[in-house]
C-alpha cells in the first residue's frame, strides 16, 4: 500500500514505540520487507520510524532542550508527591490513576481531570478526591515542565499542539501505522495531525488479540472514522490451521473492534496445514529444561535449521537456564535482546514481549505453569480490580502472540499446574478444534 501510494512527499510508517527492543524488531522487519516488495525509488519516498520519535523530533523543533521522562523520574514523582499530598490513597491506586487515566488520556489541566471518564475504574472518586489527586498529578506535570521533562504522552500531547497551531508542519502526506492496537490515545491524536492536510492517507493496521500494552480506545471518540472504509482480514497467511484454531480458543470468540464495539473471531482460517500443538507438563524444572533441549535437537535432527527455531518465555530467568542447558548440550544460541547479528546456526530465545513481529518455523513456548503464566508480579502491581483483570487480559493476550509466531509447529511447555489460559485446550480429545 506505501509503495504503491508514491507521494510526492515522503510517507511515513509509523511503529508503535513501547519497548526499545520490540520496536527495533519491528522497524527492521518492515525495513527488510520494503526492499523486497518496493522498487529504489518507491523506498526513496518511504520512512520508517516510531511515534515516539516523531513527536519528540517535532516538539524539539520549537523546544530544543526537551527529553523524555523515564520511567524512574514518573515512578519518583509521583510516588513523593502521593506521600506528601495523598498518603491516604495506595500506591498502586495512585500510579493507575496516572496510567490509565491521566496519561492515557492526555490529561494535562484540573478542569479536564474534574470532568474525566473513568469508566472500569474500579474506586469511585469525588470531586474533592479527583482534586487532591490532583496535587500528586498536576504537581508531577508541573515538576516535568520545570525540568524540560515531558512522559510519551506528554511529548505526543505537545506535538499535536504544535501541528495544530502551526507552530510546526507535518512532513508526510501519509502515515502508515502498523500495530495499532497498542496505541493511546494522545499517540493516536498526534499520528491523525501528521497527516491532518490530506486525513484519508491515514492507514490504520492492527489486532486487537495482539495488544500486550495498557490502553484500549474508540476511534469513532477520537475523530477517526473508519466505519464503511474498515476491512478485517480472515485468511491468515502465517500460521498453520491447527496453530491459528489453538490460539484463538485462548483467547475466545469475542475481541473489541476498537471502535467502541466487538467483533467476532470466526470465520477466520489459514491456508497451511500441519502438525498439532504438542502440550506437555513436567514435575520439575529441570524436566522442562532437558524435554525442551530434546525438543529443539529433534527439530534440527529433522531438517529444520536451527534459525527457523524461536523459544520464547515470560521471563529472562528461564531463557537464562535453558541456554546454560544448551552450553552442555552443545546447542548454539542466540538472544533476541542481543544488538549483535544472529547469524545462521543458532536456535532464538527471547521473551513473549520479544516476539511480536517474529515468525519461526517452530516455536517452544517454556515455562507456561500457572505460577508464571499470568506473571504473578504483572498481577500483584494492579492493586485496582478492574486494573487486575485488564492486566491478566494483556498476559493473555501475550501467550496467544507468543504461539502465534509458529509457521508450522508449536509446543508449549510448563512445570506442575498448568496455566489457566490453557485450560481450553489441555484434556481436549482434539486440541486444535
Amino acid at each position: 500500500r506505501t509503495g504503491r501510494s508514491r507521494p510526492r512527499q515522503p510517507a511515513k510508517i509509523i511503529v508503535v514505540d513501547h519497548l526499545s527492543s520490540y520496536v527495533t524488531t519491528l522497524c527492521e522487519n518492515i525495513e527488510r520487507n520494503l526492499h523486497i516488495l518496493c522498487t529504489a525509488e518507491e523506498r526513496e519516498a518511504i520512512a520508517v520510524s516510531t511515534v515516539h520519535k516523531e513527536a519528540l523530533a517535532l516538539v524539539r523543533k520549537v523546544h530544543p532542550r526537551m527529553f523524555p521522562a523515564t520511567e524512574a523520574d514518573v515512578r519518583e514523582c509521583v510516588e513523593t508527591l502521593r506521600l506528601r499530598h495523598a498518603p491516604e490513597y495506595d500506591a498502586g491506586f495512585v500510579r493507575g490513576e496516572w496510567d490509565n487515566v491521566v496519561r492515557l488520556q492526555g490529561i494535562g489541566r484540573w478542569e479536564e481531570y474534574r470532568s474525566a471518564q473513568r469508566t472500569g475504574r474500579g474506586r469511585g472518586l469525588g470531586i474533592k478526591e479527583r482534586r487532591r489527586l490532583w496535587q500528586v498529578f498536576g504537581g508531577t506535570l508541573d515538576n516535568f515542565e520545570g525540568r524540560d521533562l515531558l512522559d510519551w504522552s506528554g511529548l505526543c500531547q505537545r506535538g499535536l499542539e504544535l501541528l495544530t497551531d502551526g507552530s510546526v508542519r507535518s512532513p508526510y502526506t501519509a502515515v502508515v501505522v502498523d500495530e495499532v492496537q497498542d496505541l493511546t490515545p494522545p499517540e493516536l491524536r498526534f499520528l491523525k495531525a501528521l497527516c491532518s492536510v490530506q486525513p484519508g492517507n491515514l492507514l490504520l493496521c492492527g489486532d486487537t488479540g495482539q495488544r500486550i500494552y495498557p490502553g484500549g480506545f474508540s476511534l469513532r471518540t477520537l475523530g477517526i472514522e473508519v466505519r464503511g472504509r474498515a476491512s478485517v482480514l480472515r485468511i491468515n497467511y502465517r500460521t498453520t490451521e491447527q496453530i491459528r484454531r489453538c490460539a484463538d480458543r485462548i483467547l475466545g470468540a469475542v475481541t473489541d473492534d476498537m471502535d467502541g464495539g466487538d467483533e467476532q473471531r470466526a470465520g477466520t482460517r489459514s491456508l497451511l496445514r500441519g502438525p498439532e500443538p504438542r502440550f506437555a507438563g513436567h514435575p520439575t524444572r529441570e524436566d522442562e529444561i532437558t524435554a525442551a533441549v530434546a525438543t529443539v535437537r529433534a527439530w534440527v535432527a529433522d531438517g529444520l535449521a536451527p534459525e527457523a527455531v524461536g523459544i520464547f518465555a515470560r521471563t529472562n530467568k528461564r531463557l537464562d537456564d535453558l541456554c546454560e542447558a544448551f552450553d552442555k548440550t552443545g546447542v548454539s544460541w542466540h538472544r533476541l535482546s542481543d544488538r549483535d547479528a544472529a547469524g545462521e546456526g543458532k536456535v532464538h530465545l527471547g521473551t513473549m514481549h520479544r516476539a511480536k513481529g517474529l515468525e519461526f518455523k517452530a516455536v517452544l513456548v517454556l515455562g507456561c505453569g500457572d505460577a508464571e503464566v499470568p506473571s504473578r508480579a504483572a498481577l500483584r502491581s494492579a492493586d485496582d480490580p478492574q486494573d487486575r483483570e485488564a492486566a491478566e487480559a494483556r498476559e493473555r493476550r501475550l501467550l496467544y502472540v507468543a504461539i502465534t509466531r509458529a509457521r508450522d509447529e508449536v509446543a508449549v511447555f510448563w512445570t506442575g499446574t498448568p496455566s489457566r489460559f490453557l485450560d481450553p485446550l489441555i484434556g481436549t480429545k482434539e486440541t486444535g478444534a
